[in-house]
């Protein structure tokens, strides 16, 4: 068609076909993990219609719950301008956990993903019952703090008989409630491209969604984590006792639901007093050590329990060790962490294994091949990690600091003990939320530098 005359001297703007059609690669995660969850939770629903129709009851109680919570979470800690994208992940997110969660509970075996959380059913029931007079104390419960998770599900139990899914339910909404989380820490470390990014990782990470579909108590403890260390930044730039009474708070929840947890927290808050920018590298270094054999001594005394090894801490680890290092998955098994040296000769070989397994070699099995996926993308977002912690360590450490002393403590613990792949996989889910908020960071520098680029 030929331009009207008046019209011949106006020049023709052509937009790029790619500016037209392409979409920001969260909005199409986001509606990608929605549909997902929307056909999972469909397909959940049937299966609990046909085999256990009673279920039905927890989901209509907890659900309006969990949303209400997720409400104000999400209204507590979104600025002005991103509510309505925080609202909607969490309304993707949440749908996608309790799909799967109900798709799992209905479909495969209890025992599949994690064997433990049979345990905490059954523990759970019969606390229940032993309180009313039913039958003897669990011995579970005896000589530990770490009673939380089995009192739940007791509680679970006694809100709406003994409903299995429950629990299931409850952690989907609280493994989204990590990632709102995680959006307000990347954004209180670096800004709001970092916590869109945050939101965004921690929301849809493969591991986070499917950990937070069963009855275990990792969600609970990582959401518990999260706050403490969120509240760590506001105290560390807006002291107030609101955020004191959070760390407390915290640090209680995982005395009694991952006690060595807890331990490791605390190491991470006073060691980052400790170790500072203002001292040389040979100090930090010292002190970083003593920290680390502090916490080693208290991960035997708390995590493993010193009633069963009156030894010295590196030989307990050896011994957890030991017992990790089995099935078809298993690194290492013969390999001897039981002095410090040894155990410091390991450490390279047993971060790596942590950090990156189960490798592409392990991949032998149907769980080992469901992870490969997610090991693609997390090698994927290694140099971001990198590029994030640098900047976090060189100019947020006031705020960081209490974070990477906790995660260079828990790393290096579950280095020397981790002997097998599947285990490793499931505990590097303590960490890895805030290994993404580091990538998170690292992502909205890439943007900022490409943005100044082009300016």
């Amino acid at each position: 068609m030929r331009p009207n005359k008046g019209e011949q001297d106006q020049p023709v703007v052509r937009v790029p076909r790619r500016a037209v059609t392409r979409r920001d690669w969260m909005t199409v995660l986001r509606q990608g993990g929605l549909a997902l969850g929307v056909v999972l939770l469909l397909s959940g629903l049937i299966s609990m219609l046909v085999e256990e129709p009673t279920d039905l009851l927890p989901l209509l109680a907890i659900t309006p719950v969990g949303v209400w919570g997720l409400w104000l979470l999400a209204k507590g800690v979104a600025e002005p301008e991103d509510r309505a994208m925080l609202w909607q992940f969490a309304i993707a997110g949440a749908v996608l956990r309790l799909g799967l969660a109900l798709v799992i509970h209905f479909n495969i075996p209890e025992w599949f993903f994690a064997p433990d959380q049979v345990t905490y059913g059954d523990v759970g029931w019969r606390t229940l019952l032993y309180h009313r007079g039913q039958g003897a104390i669990p011995w579970q419960l005896e000589n530990t703090t770490e009673v939380g998770h089995f009192y739940w599900n007791a509680f679970l139990f006694m809100i709406f008989g003994h409903a299995p899914i429950a629990p299931k339910i409850v952690n989907a909404f609280v493994g989204t409630g990590s990632a709102i989380l995680a959006y307000r820490l990347g954004g209180e470390l670096a800004g709001r491209d970092a916590a869109r990014y945050s939101l965004a990782l921690a929301m849809f990470f493969p591991s986070l969604v499917l950990w937070s579909a069963l009855n275990l108590r990792d969600p609970i403890v990582l959401a518990a984590t999260m706050g403490i260390f969120l509240a760590m930044v506001h105290l560390r730039v807006r002291p107030s006792g609101r955020s004191f009474f959070a760390v407390l708070l915290g640090i209680g929840i995982l005395v009694l639901f991952r006690d060595y947890m807890a331990v490791m927290v605390v190491f991470g808050i006073v060691g980052s007093t400790v170790i500072t920018k203002a001292r040389g590298l040979p100090a930090n270094v010292f002190i970083a050590l003593v920290l680390f054999g502090l916490a080693v001594l208290a991960y035997q005394q708390f995590g493993l329990g010193s009633r069963w090894v009156e030894s010295a801490s590196f030989e307990e680890i050896a011994f957890q060790r030991e017992n990790l290092a089995t099935g078809g998955t298993a690194f290492r098994p013969g390999v001897d962490v039981s002095t410090p040296l040894r155990g410091a000769q390991y450490m390279p070989l047993g971060l790596a294994f942590f950090l990156f397994s189960p490798f592409p070699w392990q991949i032998g099995t149907a769980l080992s091949a469901m992870t490969l996926p997610e090991q693609v993308l997390w090698y994927a977002l290694l140099p971001a990690v990198l590029l994030g912690g640098r900047y976090l360590l060189r100019h947020r450490y006031h705020v960081f600091g209490p974070i990477l002393v906790f995660l260079v403590i828990t790393t290096g613990v579950y280095a020397l003990v981790e002997g097998n792949a599947g285990t490793a996989y499931r505990h590097r889910a303590q960490v890895l939320i805030f290994f993404l908020v580091m990538a998170a960071v690292g992502l909205a520098l890439r943007k900022a530098r490409k943005a100044q680029a082009r300016a």
